[in-house]
């Protein structure tokens, strides 16, 4: 099962691995933007017997 993650955190990782800040431009939020999403795999491991094998840091 998947975890939940703050795109904030993501960020963060990310600047961690390439060693330096990331330039970041915050702007209002759109109408319409979703305030949460997620990947539903379910049917990737029904079909393929997908299971994920990394975390997202390592992924990354």
């Amino acid at each position: 099962m998947g975890s939940r993650v703050v795109l904030a955190e993501v960020i963060s990782m990310m600047e961690e691995i390439v060693g330096r800040p990331i330039k970041k431009n915050f702007v209002e939020k759109a109408r319409g933007d979703a305030r949460h999403t997620s990947a539903d795999v379910s049917k990737a491991k029904a079909i393929l017997g997908y299971q994920p094998q990394v975390s997202l840091k390592e992924g990354l």
